[in-house]
């Protein structure tokens, strides 16, 4: 065998490992492509087939750990992205985005931690405060939105009269599964009385309660406002299943 003969064979021999081994880095590729893939259907539709009578949503679920099939050796996942863009609980609707943590994978499948926000269209929160203030004893109208204030239109009491005014207002947490519409400026349509200007704003500040409208299992974080609407941030108090006992009790606000 001469010198050249074995040089040839030994780049084929090179030239088929690299072959093999692009060929198996395809596979593994595809193989973690279609992991991904039916992973999150499954997991969308565990979560789905969880909620209960009166919640309904078209769940999206994306994992997002390094390398999935690692992952579902030991049927735990490190991360799973949840989000849907028609969550429906009674009359309202809004869009979710969230991520999970710590899912461990069976049935029912187990997930440590969850945080995210949900956020709901100008119109909905319209609807949502015009009952909270309505509530309270004050009609609002024009309801509007921009980064960080609310605005709405009421009438307060000066000297025995009924005096229209606009109401800048921001939305902070307050405690017990409330958010509070606090009132930070007042703008008197008609007339000068401008003097009764910091003795009215808490007259035409309300609270809402948001915790009816989510699980009992989350908590609220942060809540903001943008021309959108409102933003409001959750976690949950402690790990669960994707089961429908977990989604079934709605919170509650107390004083």
């Amino acid at each position: 065998m001469t010198a050249s003969n074995t040089v040839k064979r030994a780049k084929r021999r090179r030239r088929a490992l690299v072959i093999v081994a692009a060929s198996l880095a395809v596979l593994l590729i595809i193989a973690e492509l279609v992991a991904r893939m039916l992973v999150g259907r499954i997991a969308a539709d565990k979560i789905a087939e969880a909620l209960p009578q009166g919640v309904s949503a078209h769940i999206n679920a994306t994992p997002k750990g390094a390398c999935v099939l690692c992952e579902l050796a030991t049927l735990r996942l490190s991360k799973l992205h949840l989000s849907t863009s028609d969550l429906t609980v009674g009359d309202v609707r809004g869009e979710v985005n969230a991520d999970a943590a710590g899912i461990q994978l069976g049935d029912p499948v187990q997930i440590d931690s969850l945080e995210g926000e949900i956020r709901l269209s100008a119109t909905e929160v319209n609807r949502l405060l015009q009952d909270a203030a309505q509530t309270a004893g004050i009609t609002i109208n024009d309801l509007k939105f921009s980064n960080g204030t609310l605005s709405y239109g009421t009438e307060i009491d000066v000297f025995g009269r009924q005096i229209a005014v606009l109401v800048d207002a921001r939305v902070r947490i307050r405690a017990g599964g409330y958010i509070r519409i606090e009132a930070t400026d007042l703008r008197f349509k008609a007339g000068d009385f401008s003097s009764q200007i910091d003795t009215q704003e808490r007259l035409v500040s309300f609270d809402a309660c948001v915790a009816e409208y989510i699980p009992e299992l989350l908590q609220i974080t942060n809540v903001d406002v943008s021309d959108a609407g409102l933003t409001v941030g959750v976690r949950t108090r402690h790990g669960f299943t994707a089961a429908e006992e977990s989604f079934t009790e709605l919170g509650s606000c107390r004083r």
